[in-house]
């Protein structure tokens, strides 16, 4: 595994960690903001590729290609999809951010990126991700 792939790892779960910060000071838009790319940073590691040059910008789609290489899960790509729509919604121009980052969906999106970043760490540490 390259030195690319265990920084991406590394601070996917530092980003992570710090989520449950966010969620006991009440700022829930940032814990989503966080969770989402947490998942972005590790779904990142396992395709080994760098976000910003790689121009895929859907958790989703990084998801189905990161699958592709390591066998996909339905209740990984169920967590996908939530930690995306709650992303999403939190932040369209319609409302406020606080008025739909609560506490419910933030921990809930909290938990699958969780279960993301473990289904990550678990392919990369199978040996399955090419070199």
């Amino acid at each position: 595994m390259g030195s690319g792939v265990v920084k991406r790892m590394e601070s996917a779960w530092r980003s992570l960690k710090s989520v449950k910060h966010d969620i006991n000071n009440g700022f829930y838009e940032w814990a989503t903001i966080k969770s989402y790319k947490a998942s972005e940073a590790a779904l990142c590691a396992v395709l080994d590729v760098d976000l910003d040059a790689y121009h895929v910008h859907k958790l989703s789609d990084l998801y189905r290609m990161a699958a592709a290489r390591c066998g996909g899960e339905d209740d990984v790509m169920h967590c996908v999809s939530y930690v995306e729509s709650v992303y999403s919604t939190c932040f369209t121009s319609e409302r406020d951010a606080e008025s739909k980052c609560d506490l419910v969906t933030t921990i809930s999106s909290f938990r699958c990126s969780r279960m993301i970043l473990s289904w990550a760490q678990r392919c990369l540490s199978q040996g399955e991700h090419p070199d």
